[in-house]
């Protein structure tokens, strides 16, 4: 091994790293891919409640059938008051479920 051939010299016949700068385009485009991304978490977090909604189908049967085990058993005073409760629950799921009329929206609005 002489001295030429030392770790200097594979050093310098690296090739350097060539740089290739974005377009205007190509910069709005990912900048609006990141918008989009950003507008997609937030819908996330204001529909926090999605996991609750879903359960009220599960909720409401097995409120039936206690409301049934009540009557049953001669507790027309519990089976009422949950009826009650699942009338309370059905209007939320109605509610949820049924989409704003854009006139209804307007009214929202104005006040």
């Amino acid at each position: 091994m002489s001295l030429e051939e030392g770790p200097s010299s594979s050093v310098s016949e690296t090739a350097r790293r060539t740089y290739r700068r974005r377009s205007e385009d190509e910069r709005i485009a990912a900048l609006q891919q990141e918008i989009d991304s950003l507008q997609g978490k937030i819908e996330t977090r204001k529909r926090a409640d999605l996991p609750v909604i879903k359960e009220i189908p599960k909720v409401r049967r097995r409120l039936e059938k206690f409301i049934q085990l009540a009557r049953a058993h001669t507790r027309d005073d519990i089976a009422n008051t949950t009826q009650a409760f699942l009338a309370g629950l059905d209007r939320i799921w109605a509610e949820e479920q049924a989409p704003v009329p854009a006139s209804e929206g307007e009214l929202l609005e104005e006040e």
